[in-house]
């Protein structure tokens, strides 16, 4: 019987290659052969590569590249990453406090406090094949005040925008890049919500399908959460009372509150598709009447945090926000694979003595197998006793907050090959040690203060803001591609 080691050095290729990458590279130390063809191989070592770096290959590439040349371009990305080495560097000079956004792959802003118009720049990357885009979108009758009352999701072609009257609120649903009303959207504009006393917008956020506004009134005393399917016009969720952090991620929506009893905190996992539209704008999904009861009867999970964590001050998801969904010609000759993305995606709970890292793939395996713990939907799972594997305490520290990462690059920032419920992918020394870096790299010694405001499949976005308080002064926005 012939062995594997006596197989031609071809077909030993083609076995390396259908292996996983985990196999492929534990064979390099079988022996001097295997290594050499694992080594040698620009097909195997270019899909060891994809994976490392949370890539798909684009089969058929519009520029024709070989297998040894996108090899390369992957190679020179993650050097240009590691060695602060951006291939075009991008400056914009609008005044303080106007709108800006940030997405992984798009920044926005306007002119101006009051601009009727908001531009849109697509970061290129040159070792992706993805050209840098910018446009216009004019929006008459729109006051672009602040980053508050506007989100953008590109991968649905949305821009969420409040065209608010002085009496109540409205969400008008355009095309990011037309400005027109959105195609998909039922209605224009979500159904009005009446400005209450001192009333104000405190976020507005989008993810796939759904979109969050929190909205307080009073200063802050009462506040308000709306979640509606955009595209039906439908209002699926509405909680009043204090504030509540959340996080929308795809179908879900994770809110922290206090338990029934108030001794813990508690976050509660809520399947959004599941839950019946709200026909009545004063029924209260969560309310002062129905108290934090009501979140046991429509969560699908929920887990109690460590109990000497302390209030909660926010809940976010680093790495990936949302697998990207268009596949279109455009698309670069390789871009991030949706397969990691439920691996590679960090939900960050920021409380007042620490803050929590988990992967969200950990806390969906959670859910699957509630019934396999014997947890009902009324039951709250100990966090403790059952910690999402990769769960890890970080302290917390107001002075260096955690940076913002929204694409891909969060792989460049770990130590080592980290595996998919490797919280390494989130490592905080090692942003903060790139954060630090990519800041001395751009700024000169001034007068300025600066921050990086999102790290994302391509590019760093980074803000340098004066010291002075003044709102006729200019704001600077750096963007760093690679």
């Amino acid at each position: 019987m012939t062995s594997i080691q006596e197989l031609p050095n071809e077909l030993l290729e083609k076995i390396f290659y259908e292996a996983d990458v985990q196999n492929t590279t534990r064979s390099q130390q079988v022996s001097k052969q295997f290594h050499d063809v694992i080594v040698v191989s620009a097909l195997i070592q270019y899909k060891i590569a994809l994976i490392n770096e949370g890539f798909e290959d684009r089969t058929h590439s519009p520029e024709g590249r070989s297998i040894g040349e996108r090899l390369d371009s992957l190679r020179s990305r993650r050097s240009a990453w590691r060695m602060l080495q951006p291939t075009a560097r991008r400056k914009i000079t609008i005044p303080r406090y106007s709108l800006h956004l940030e997405t992984r792959s798009h920044f926005a802003w306007a002119d101006g406090l009051n601009a009727k118009q908001l531009h849109v720049l697509q970061i290129p990357s040159v070792y992706r094949g993805l050209q840098e885009k910018e446009w216009v979108v004019k929006l008459p009758g729109v006051r672009l005040v602040d980053e508050r009352f506007a989100a953008m999701e590109p991968d649905e072609d949305l821009l969420a925008i409040d065209t608010n009257s002085d009496e109540q609120w409205f969400i008008s649903l355009r095309s990011l890049t037309t400005g027109e009303d959105h195609p998909d959207a039922r209605i224009p504009e979500l159904p009005p919500i009446v400005i209450g006393h001192l009333g104000g917008l405190g976020r507005l956020s989008v993810s796939g399908n759904y979109l969050a506004l929190d909205r307080f009134e009073d200063r802050g005393d009462y506040r308000y959460l709306h979640i509606y399917n955009w595209k039906t016009g439908e209002l699926l969720f509405l909680c009043d009372g204090q504030y509540e952090p959340f996080e929308l991620i795809d179908q879900y929506v994770l809110i922290a509150h206090s338990s029934v009893d108030g001794e813990f905190t508690v976050v509660s996992v809520i399947d959004l598709p599941t839950l019946s539209p709200i026909l009545d704008p004063n029924q209260y999904t969560i309310g002062w009447e129905t108290g934090y009861t009501e979140y046991e009867r429509i969560a699908l999970a929920q887990y109690c945090l460590p109990t000497n964590s302390g209030s909660t001050h926010r809940i976010h998801v680093a790495s990936h926000p949302r697998p990207p969904k268009s596949r279109a010609p455009t698309t670069p000759i390789f871009y991030p694979d949706p397969l990691c993305y439920q691996d590679y995606r960090i939900v960050i709970i920021e409380m007042s003595e620490h803050s929590l890292v988990v992967p969200w793939s950990s806390i969906l395996r959670i859910i699957c197998s509630r019934d396999a713990l014997g947890a009902t939907l009324a039951q709250c799972l100990n966090w403790e006793e059952l910690a999402p594997e990769g769960f890890r305490v970080m302290p917390r520290n107001d002075e260096t907050p955690l940076p913002s990462v929204k694409g891909v690059s969060a792989l460049n920032m770990r130590r080592g090959e980290a595996g998919p419920l490797d919280v390494r992918l989130y490592d905080h020394d090692s942003l903060k040690s790139f954060v630090r870096r990519m800041e001395k790299a751009v700024f000169d010694e001034s007068d300025f203060e600066y921050e990086v405001l999102m790290l994302g499949d391509d590019g760093v976005v980074l803000g340098q803001v004066p010291k002075a308080q003044d709102y006729e002064a200019e704001c600077e926005y750096h963007i760093l591609s690679f």
